[in-house]
């Protein structure tokens, strides 16, 4: 027990450094950034399974990456969400052929692009919930999408782009720092998985909140109480069903 919490006390302090070095990082599009997320998720996929190594190439990951993108100005469907799974996947075996290797399985690919598509609709809203944290998450994800930017998009696009990318962002420089003192993440217990993954959701929280207030004052609305708890409920369950695999 002693030895498990002395771990995460170093995960955590590795997480803080991590903060600030994407602090001191140049800035890009949300939408680039989104990409960025993506192909370090799937690099990270290739470091830690030997099955991917001869699948994911660079020019595999750039694509899948690029192909696999949401639209998130609309409410997408599960099932619209699983016919993407199914179109990146014929798409990417037609382009790349990977059926080449005898060792190629289709459901391999499939597998993939589901874990990199079918988490986001846990960030979406859902008009079928009926917890009040989750009510109050979708109210104000739907509110956000009242105001438009100046850059196009309407808000609820940039938070739950700024949400997907930035968890997964979190996510991997813990990983990658647990890796560089050879740790790794996929090997941890299931229950110290949960708890780095929790840590990392209330980090992604309050960098949400902290570039929220900048927004709030230009556009003039309100945040409703406990929103924290419904945005941190919502990551936790994203990050779950990214990570733990």
């Amino acid at each position: 027990m002693k030895s498990t919490s002395i771990r995460l006390f170093f995960i955590i302090v590795a997480l803080g450094r991590v903060l600030i070095a994407a602090e001191k990082a140049p800035l890009v599009s949300i939408t680039q950034k989104n990409k960025e997320a993506d192909r370090a998720y799937l690099t990270w996929r290739k470091e830690s399974d030997p099955a991917l190594n001869s699948i994911l190439t660079s020019d595999a990951i750039i694509y899948l990456a690029n192909e696999s993108q949401l639209p998130f100005d609309r409410l997408v469907t599960k099932k619209e969400l699983q016919n993407k799974v199914r179109s990146v996947t014929d798409a990417f075996i037609t382009k790349f052929n990977p059926t080449k290797d005898p060792s190629f399985k289709r459901r391999t690919v499939e597998r993939l692009v589901a874990k990199i598509i079918m988490p986001e609709y846990l960030l979406q809203v859902d008009p079928n919930v009926r917890d009040k944290t989750d009510k109050v998450y979708n109210d104000f994800v739907s509110t956000l999408g009242l105001y438009k930017t100046t850059a196009g998009p309407f808000l609820n696009v940039w938070a739950l782009r700024f949400l997907t990318s930035e968890s997964q962002i979190v996510a991997l420089g813990i990983i990658k720092k647990m890796a560089r003192g050879n740790k790794h993440f996929h090997k941890l217990p299931l229950q110290e998985r949960q708890r780095i993954l929790r840590s990392v959701s209330d980090v992604v929280v309050r960098r949400f909140m902290t570039n929220l207030i900048p927004v709030r004052k230009k556009f003039g609305f309100g945040v409703p109480p406990h929103l924290s708890m419904a945005i941190k409920g919502r990551i936790n369950l994203f990050l779950h069903e990214k990570f733990i695999i």
